[in-house]
């Protein structure tokens, strides 16, 4: 009995293959794309991790407001827990590489630990040094040897197009350049990335140029000033490397370690800090009080020696020689020429140009001195590192996406097993009676069909898993290989993932399974062994409409009673069909999201083009010089606007502190020539006007503000953080915007609020049709006080670059949205044919023609199809919007639009698969015998 019951299940498998199939191929698609995204975010940690590793990259900094030294160092080696550490002295400048000027930012770099370290495998830095952190890997030249040579970031060198043996100079640096370095022209010597820098353009704020490093460069410690102090001393957990970074026991054991030393030397850094720059500065006023002494000396002879030459020149006019050598004798030996000694060559003005910026220098140092605090003390995880934040952000916008598109496809396949399943126990229904009759178990009997089903859907789930799961997160990280240094290598199955997938797909499988089968073994056998009795025929509502159902001619009827009279496979089929249309309707509408960043942004609400940034403190006359070049015929207008890096605070707590760029234009009357200020939804302009302040939505939505309410604003410290009791802000607007947060003031807002008056350091400049950008961007970088000049269009390029790595993920969900409604659309028509053999066979007996035939039982399809993309279309609308917010970064607002052309390819490819599917069947309509209308039930 047994064998002959494993023959019977082994037939209904290859006697329905195609159903088989079907189930095979939606379990494939389902589990394959829940495994492949749910795997996609964690392989991107683990890739991260696998390069901070390789660069043995710090997991805990530690620094001061005033810098740390030596004595950081010693303090944090007493931490238990601490394995290693290293001090780095950094320094960021604007640095002429060709024609441009750059932020740099410089780190030392310890020369002989790099020498002997092994980078043949091209990614990871080995050294026996276990002191030797943040290792930078070099790709190409040589580690510098000179204190005036560097190593700089690969993909920047690309991108500008440097070349080995190029010279980097040094312009201007957050401080005096001659505090920070003891040289300010360097050679590069070759190019490297670094597991400290992993996300490209993302290296961290500063306070030169545009408030972010462009590029980094590593230089041997003799190139900093002796007395520079350290940027931050870098520490690395013992056995936190074991551990994947971003996991709780990774976070758990660092964070141990980082609050040891907030509670147990970070009092003690804090002082002796204090002290060593205390000391420090005091000399620095010293020497500066001695400048100012030198130079007055040498002012005063100047004078002196002017009046006694006069007074010569006057006794030479007039034959008097008494006098005559008086002025060398002042000198030292008789002779006057001894007085390019004392002033080497100098003026008077230009000596008391040299007094007056001694005497400058003087009073800097002294109100150093006298606002000089016990500084506060930063203990930094890698959460703090822009490249790692960056990383872990993107991660989870795909664990957003990854939490509902899959789960699209689980409903679609339940629906489809369903209806197959439900198919199969009718068509199997006098078996099943048999098989009770023969004294089987319902459990043996449901046993076959569960066997049935979870084979086939096992079967399709571990190929998706294997082949989807394993190329979905490869093909999303070599995308956003664009973004970042790690490289990222194939990585293996995760076994939770790989199990949770193939256990949901089978699951859905079984309870489809089960419920299709529950039904008819709770009929009696002899029942059972019946054919199945034809459904009961009743008029439909529309037969009610009388003045309607006159018009419908004899096939119309046919199919509006076929559809309305069977609603369980009528629901089942629009259903199944709405699911796939939504899918892409989501997949397109995403596309339209993550396209409408950029063309919202800078085609609708920036309209500058050309970004200029001055120093703070520009003079009268250099400002003069700038606008004589912005008024050529390349700018047809231009604006100063102050822009100053802060951060913003909101309502809701629990979110992490956001940075913000305060726009403050100093005319806002015609700030809306440069920047559109509206409502998104209502497209009603916001005016900059009153005691408030315009914020952006995304801002808004992140800190829980609203409009009318109010957001505090902070003043960043050294690292980035906010410092003070931060300024309130009254909320007036909430303006639409995609890329970044910003908040618009007026000055007298600006003023109110904080107390300080804004420096417009920032130039927006609209060009005229048929400008020559590159030669405006070049005269304005050759005037004094001129930092950089940036186009909007670069920034353009970037944003696309980097938007591009979202968009194919995009087109994999396409494909997979449109595979998938393909085989519904394919399984529902096959079911739909193989029920009504009886009735196709009797169509052709009375003589109804393939065309008759075909359009018979096709227009039913094409109804259900017409009815679920329409609904499709609806429902994927607010999925989208979903999805959408989901995965959006805090930085970045997805566009919530969605393009109509979006709504007519889902509907259109929905019903073009209809059509295919048409075509393919139309061989198995032909195939029915006219034979089969005699097996009708009487």
């Amino acid at each position: 009995m047994a064998s002959a019951f494993a023959k019977e299940t082994i037939r209904s498998i290859t006697q329905s293959i195609g159903r088989f199939a079907a189930i095979a191929i939606i379990s494939l698609l389902g589990a394959g794309f829940y495994g492949g995204l749910r795997m996609a975010a964690p392989d991107m940690r683990l890739a991260g991790d696998q390069f901070f590793d390789a660069g043995n990259l710090y997991d805990i900094s530690v620094t001061t407001e005033l810098g740390a030294d030596d004595s950081t160092a010693d303090a944090l080696r007493d931490v238990k827990g601490v394995k290693a550490i290293m001090s780095v002295r950094s320094g960021d400048a604007m640095a002429q590489l060709g024609e441009n000027s750059h932020v740099l930012r410089i780190q030392s770099l310890d020369v002989d630990a790099a020498l002997t370290s092994d980078t043949s495998d091209g990614v990871h830095a080995l050294s026996q040094e276990e002191g030797y952190l943040n290792r930078p890997l070099l790709l190409e030249g040589a580690w510098p040897s000179e204190k005036d040579e560097i190593v700089i970031s690969a993909h920047e060198a690309k991108a500008l197009d440097v070349s080995i043996g190029d010279t980097v100079v040094l312009e201007k640096g957050t401080s005096d350049l001659d505090d920070t370095f003891t040289t300010t022209e360097f050679t590069v010597t070759g190019f490297v990335n670094s597991s400290e820098y992993i996300a490209m353009n993302r290296y961290g704020p500063t306070s030169l140029g545009t408030g972010e490093v462009e590029l980094y460069a590593y230089a041997p410690s003799a190139a900093f000033a002796q007395d520079c102090p350290y940027a931050a001393v870098c520490v690395t957990v013992d056995g936190a490397r074991e551990l994947q970074w971003g996991s709780a026991s990774y976070e758990a054991a660092v964070g141990e370690v980082r609050d040891r030393i907030r509670e147990e030397v970070a009092a003690r850094i804090a002082d002796e800090r204090y002290e060593a720059a205390q000391k420090l500065a005091k000399d620095k006023l010293a020497e500066a009080r001695e400048q100012v002494r030198d130079s007055r000396t040498m002012l005063g002879r100047m004078a002196l020696w002017s009046a006694l030459a006069d007074e010569d020149s006057d006794s030479g006019r007039s034959g008097n020689s008494s006098s005559s050598g008086s002025l060398g004798s002042l000198m030292g030996d008789g002779s006057t020429g001894d007085l390019s000694k004392l002033t080497n060559g100098s003026s008077s003005q230009d000596t008391g140009e040299l007094v007056a910026e001694a005497e400058k220098k003087l009073a800097d140092a002294q109100s150093y001195v006298d606002d000089m605090e016990v500084p506060e003390v930063f203990v930094m995880t890698r959460d703090k590192n822009p490249g790692a934040a960056s990383l872990d952000s993107d991660a989870d916008g795909i664990t957003q996406i990854a939490s509902l598109f899959p789960f699209m496809f689980f409903l679609v396949a339940a629906l489809v097993s369903l209806t197959s399943m439900t198919r199969m126990v009718d068509e199997e229904r006098m078996v099943i009676g048999t098989h009770k009759a023969l004294g089987y178990s319902k459990g043996r009997i449901i046993g076959k069909y569960l066997l049935y089903g979870t084979l086939a859907s096992g079967l399709g789930s571990v190929i998706g898993v294997v082949v989807i799961g394993k190329l979905l997160p490869l093909f999303i990280m070599t995308a956003y290989q664009i973004s970042y240094a790690n490289p990222m290598l194939p990585l293996p199955l995760e076994p939770a993932t790989t199990i949770k997938a193939i256990g949901l797909s089978v699951g859905v499988c079984a309870l489809a399974t089960w419920w299709a089968g529950a039904a008819s073994l709770r009929e009696k056998p002899a029942s059972l062994m019946l054919p199945a009795a034809p459904k009961a025929g009743k008029r439909i509502i529309l037969e009610r409409i009388g003045a309607l159902w006159k018009r419908f001619s004899f096939s119309q009827k046919v199919t509006a009673r076929n559809l309305l009279r069977y609603k369980r496979r009528f629901f089942m089929a629009v259903i199944g069909v709405a699911g796939c249309t939504a899918l892409l309707v989501i997949g397109f509408g995403l596309r339209d999201a993550i396209g409408g960043i950029v063309s919202n942004q800078y085609e609708e609400l920036i309209g500058y083009d050309l970004v200029i940034r001055v120093d703070d403190d520009i003079t009268k006359r250099q400002w003069k010089a700038v606008e004589q070049t912005l008024q050529s015929q390349d700018v047809s207008r231009y604006t100063r606007v102050s822009e100053k890096g802060m951060i913003v605070r909101g309502p809701d707590a629990s979110v992490d502190d956001q940075r913000i760029t305060v726009v403050v234009p100093s005319d806002p009357t015609t700030i809306s020539d440069y920047v559109t200020l509206r409502d998104r939804v209502s497209g009603q302009a916001i005016a900059l006007d009153g005691d408030v302040a315009v914020i952006t939505e995304k801002s808004a939505s992140v800190v829980g503000a609203q409009n009318g309410g109010e957001v505090m604003l902070f003043e960043l410290n050294d690292v980035g953080d906010a410092k003070g009791e931060g300024f309130a802000f009254p909320v007036g607007g909430l303006a639409e915007n995609y890329l970044g947060h910003y908040a618009y003031v007026s000055p007298d807002v600006y003023e109110a609020a904080t107390g300080g008056l804004p420096a417009y350091s920032t130039v927006y400049a609209v060009l005229s049709d048929g400008a020559d950008g590159d030669r405006l961007a070049n005269e304005l970088l050759d005037l004094p006080g001129v930092n950089t000049a940036s186009f909007v269009a670069d920034q353009v390029e970037a944003y696309e670059d980097m938007l591009d790595v979202m968009n194919k993920l995009i087109y994999i969900i396409v494909a997979a949205a449109a595979a998938l409604a393909f085989v519904v659309l394919y399984n529902l028509t096959y079911i739909n044919i193989t029920e009504r053999v009886r009735e196709i066979a009797t169509l052709k007996v009375l003589g109804f023609t393939r065309q008759e035939v075909n359009a018979y039982i096709f227009r039913e399809i094409v109804v259900m199809s017409l009815i679920g993309a329409a609904i499709g279309c609806v429902a994927g609308a607010p999925l989208t919007t979903y999805i959408a917010i989901a995965a959006e970064t805090p930085e970045m607002m997805f566009g919530r639009a969605i393009e109509p052309l979006s709504f007519v390819l889902s509907f259109g490819l929905t019903m073009v698969f209809t059509v295919l599917v048409a075509v393919s069947m139309h061989r198995k309509l032909a195939s029915v015998s006219m034979v089969e209308s005699l097996k009708s039930v009487d």
